[in-house]
């Protein structure tokens, strides 16, 4: 307040008043100064008058004039809230220009309500057909195929002469037990003599004992499993084979849909054929199979909603998110989240129930809470084993009692002298003091 008095009206009055006013009338202008200065002082019209400069500058404006201030620039804003007035005023342009931002949500609750948001948008569970995110990993595949797992292994295997498959490429193995004649007969050829190794087109089935190799990887894997092709990064013996010049992939059927390779030549016995998926979904999403997906309703389920989960009851601050932070043409749900700090943990005893100290944590209720299968009684100490086949109503795992939260009231009779009658009157929220204070020895806990 330095700046004041250099507009005092005090000092004026001499040069004001007519001189013949001031010779006669001595006294009134001796009234006039000093009424003068009693305007001046602190809180008066002409204090005020004084200091207009500084009464519009936030960081000095007076604690009284400060909500009128806010009248003018902050009219949305509640008048009580954590942060800082003056502090928070100055910034105001910023905080309108990122108005709509999930960082305009988490300052508006820090500075106004001093609480923590989470934001969840509920399209990110919603489902898209044809939203997965894929990865192309073929090209690495290539390279590094020792780091990929095939889904298809299949270990080439000769057939008997008599079950050919006409059109098909074959390799001789064995060449006793079909004759020359039929070995020509087979490839449709005359006059030929042939060779283990030796390749042809089968032109019949065959006839005899003899084997070959085709040129056809289908049926089943190495595992028994039908195998399976779409678009794979195939190797024969660990080389890579390029598709449409090795090799061509077929979808058919014959009463089901199957899956081959028909190699360019045919390929020899034992040789080991490996697939594998080009590539990957890196998220499930657009997947039917997914079950946490939801169908879009175009109200909660859509692009332009959002969640925000505070400590707070949402009529508390809906009114000013709305004016101060909520983007035109979305839609904002509120969901109260209920936080636990405890403030002091002494005992480390196992107890049902029990957490290790670790500052904030959702609560966490289910139906059953598997807790410790051994654990002391609380007052005698003497160590209480759970490990015994399971009777009553509170139910097994493998056939052994499950420490849940069942079980942690049915414990009472260990540690509450009184009836049970005496616990009718508890809530949840007694529950939860109760239950903390006596296994971790502190009953004050803060829940915002």
């Amino acid at each position: 307040m330095s700046n004041l008095g250099k507009y005092n009206i005090s000092s004026y009055v001499n040069d004001l008043i007519p001189e013949h006013v001031a010779s006669t009338y001595p006294d009134l202008v001796e009234f006039i100064k000093v009424y003068a200065l009693y305007l001046e002082r602190q809180n008066k019209s002409g204090f005020y008058l004084n200091s207009l400069d500084i009464q519009r500058d936030i960081d000095h404006v007076e604690e009284s004039l400060l909500t009128e201030l806010q009248n003018e620039i902050g009219i949305a804003v509640p008048r009580d809230f954590a942060t800082d007035p003056r502090n928070f005023y100055k910034h105001l342009i910023e905080f309108y220009r990122s108005r709509g931002t999930p960082e305009s949500i988490t300052s508006f609750f820090r500075m106004i309500y001093d609480d923590e948001v989470e934001t969840y948008f509920p399209y990110t569970d919603m489902l898209i057909p044809s939203d997965g995110d894929w990865s192309d990993q073929s090209e690495d595949i290539k390279i590094n195929q020792s780091k990929y797992t095939p889904w298809n292994i299949i270990t080439t295997a000769a057939v008997s002469a008599g079950s050919f498959v006409v059109g098909l490429k074959y390799k001789i193995t064995v060449l006793t037990g079909t004759s020359q004649v039929r070995w020509n007969t087979a490839a449709g050829t005359s006059g030929v003599t042939y060779v283990v190794g030796d390749t042809f087109t089968a032109a019949t089935t065959g006839l005899g004992t003899g084997t070959a190799t085709s040129n056809l990887v289908a049926g089943l894997s190495d595992e028994l499993v039908a195998v399976f092709f779409d678009d794979d990064v195939v190797f024969v013996n660990d080389v890579h084979q390029v598709t449409g010049t090795d090799y061509v992939e077929t979808v058919y059927s014959d009463t089901t849909t199957k899956y081959k390779l028909t190699f360019t030549n045919p390929l020899s016995i034992g040789d080991v054929v490996k697939s594998y998926p080009k590539g990957l979904f890196t998220t499930a999403n657009g997947f039917l199979s997914q079950k946490e997906k939801r169908i879009q309703d175009s109200h909660y389920w859509q692009k332009f909603s959002y969640v925000l989960k505070t400590g707070s009851n949402v009529s508390k601050w809906k009114n000013a998110f709305t004016r101060l932070v909520h983007p035109a043409g979305f839609i904002f749900f509120g969901e109260i989240l209920i936080f636990i700090k405890l403030l002091a943990s002494r005992n480390n005893n196992l107890q049902p129930g029990w957490l290790i100290p670790a500052g904030l944590f959702n609560i966490n209720l289910p139906a059953k809470q598997i807790g410790p299968v051994s654990f002391h009684e609380i007052g005698s100490y003497v160590e209480k084993t759970w490990d015994i086949p399971a009777t009553g109503s509170s139910g097994d795992i493998d056939g052994k009692w499950d420490i849940g939260m069942w079980d942690h009231w049915e414990n009472n009779k260990f540690t509450w002298w009184g009836g049970n009658g005496e616990l009718g009157h508890y809530t949840i929220l007694d529950g939860i003091n109760n239950n903390i204070g006596t296994q971790l020895g502190t009953t004050e806990i803060v829940i915002s």
